[in-house]
């Protein structure tokens, strides 16, 4: 029954410690993008296009399975290299192909 006594003392220094681990993580996501020659361009930027593909991939499997629309995009918006298929809707439709044959 000692130990509530010697663990209170570690509380404000773990809550102190979180707090700045949050601090500097919200710093840090928020340069993640500085002086990247995307950032102004409309779309969806290449390095979180397979993201992009893989919750558009997730949404409408969803929506077929349900059989409701979820209120996403009517087509997936566009991205910084929509000139032909992206490696990223490449890589989605090889996740989907083996998600699919289970392989």
């Amino acid at each position: 029954a000692q130990w509530p006594l010697l663990a209170w003392p570690l509380l404000p220094t773990i809550a102190g410690l979180w707090w700045l681990f949050r601090r500097a993580r919200l710093t840090q996501i928020g340069k993640r993008c500085d002086g990247c020659p995307e950032l102004g361009a409309g779309g969806v930027c290449s390095g979180y296009a397979r993201q992009a593909a893989c919750v558009r991939s997730i949404e409408s499997e969803i929506e077929r399975a349900l059989d409701l629309q979820l209120g996403g995009f009517a087509e997936p918006p566009a991205t910084v290299e929509s000139a032909g298929p992206t490696a990223a809707s490449k890589n989605a439709s090889l996740d989907r192909q083996r998600y699919q044959t289970g392989s």
